[in-house]
């Protein structure tokens, strides 16, 4: 059904999204060009929305570039913005459908429809007060900490997580350290796994590799991060269990992600599915979603937007007479990862098609350039 078609028939509809990262921008983006009529209200637990994938460059520049507030985003796209946060699970998700209500404080918040993206969560242990997550740069708190660590005396670093976040902040991390620190400080990588971005093909981890040793970095593979004291990090061999420490007056902890709060399964339109019911007004979208279908799935910040705009679309066709929801089965086209300034890997349309170096480099710019667009009403 045209666009045009589901604007005339979707009668100013209700609808409330959960979250505010890339698949709620994805949502918010497609239902103002869809169907401006509607009343959409956002509810984000921060004032402002950020750039995730591009967290990793606040340690050269502010947070402020990769920030855009939601109060300017709801002008213009014709959105309402409440600050909160509001927690959910299977028993209480029919309720929510059933009443049609939602309940922040004392504020009562009706809806038609009700779109689930809040996204996911940092997998990591018990923080110390020398350890960081990406919690901590998303509120302004990392950049400072990290300063201080390299300039102490035979400072150590230690950076735990070989995924595209870890790396992408390792790499930063080398470049910032060696321009603004005047003593030497070591830093290291700690892998899990065998294999450093083992998700991807094995040219990956060979090419990561080669530039770790061009920047002087340890790589410790197969090693389990226990914890971090004031003045080292606690180890454990993978296969073996014994644990041993290495000098390191700090740890940035990207262990991975996990649905936040919980892992919401959906049809193959991303209507909820709780306690093996289809709540067909309730819709879930991003990191947090799991469609039945044959798609992707990956918590990353493509499979977001896509899930966030099939949503949308489906959400203003639930409903209406002859017109079909549309299954969600987007794959993945391509994914790039920095390795400093100028420097990064990824592949493009197939894993096959690798791209290393400058070339890999504008292509993640064009891409970041792209969602940028997106939240600036050009889609």
């Amino acid at each position: 059904m045209p666009t045009q078609a589901i604007s005339k028939t979707s009668q100013a509809r209700r609808i409330v999204i959960l979250g505010g990262g890339y698949a709620a921008m994805a949502a918010v983006n497609s239902l103002a060009k869809q169907a401006p009529e509607c009343h959409v209200t956002l509810i984000a637990p921060r004032k402002a929305h950020i750039k995730i994938t591009l967290l990793h460059e606040t340690l050269r520049y502010s947070l402020g570039r990769i920030c855009v507030p939601y109060a300017e985003l709801a002008k213009r796209f014709g959105f309402r913005f409440i600050q909160g946060k509001l927690r959910f699970n299977p028993e209480n998700l029919p309720c929510w459908q059933q009443r049609q209500t939602l309940r922040l404080g004392t504020t009562a918040i009706p809806f038609d429809y009700l779109i689930l993206a809040t996204g996911a969560k940092s997998l990591t242990p018990e923080k110390s007060e020398h350890s960081l997550t990406v919690d901590d740069f998303c509120l302004n708190q990392g950049q400072a900490v990290i300063q201080e660590a390299g300039m102490r005396e035979r400072a150590a670093i230690s950076v735990v997580g070989a995924g595209a976040t870890g790396i992408q902040f390792l790499f930063e991390l080398s470049h910032l350290l060696k321009r603004k620190s005047g003593k030497a400080c070591q830093l290291r990588l700690i892998n899990y796994e065998s294999r450093i971005l083992g998700q991807f093909p094995q040219r990956f981890h060979d090419y990561v590799l080669e530039r770790l040793l061009d920047e002087g970095i340890d790589y410790f593979p197969n090693a389990a991060f226990k914890c971090q004291t004031e003045d080292s990090i606690v180890l454990s061999h993978r296969e073996t269990g014994e644990a041993f420490k290495l000098p390191s007056g700090l740890s940035l902890l990207f262990m991975g992600v996990k649905p936040n709060p919980f892992q919401v399964q959906t049809n193959a339109f991303g209507q909820v599915i709780a306690n093996g019911e289809t709540l067909n007004r309730i819709f879930a979208a991003g990191d947090c979603a799991h469609f039945t279908a044959p798609c992707a799935n990956t918590p990353s910040a493509q499979v977001a937007i896509r899930k966030g705009k099939t949503v949308a679309e489906n959400v203003l066709r639930e409903g209406i007479p002859n017109s079909a929801m549309r299954v969600y089965d987007y794959t993945e086209q391509g994914y790039f990862v920095s390795l400093g300034l100028s420097d990064g890997i990824g592949w493009l349309g197939k894993p096959e098609n690798i791209f290393t170096g400058l070339p890999a480099v504008a292509l993640k710019k064009a891409i970041e350039s792209k969602y940028s667009l997106m939240l600036s009403g050009i889609d």
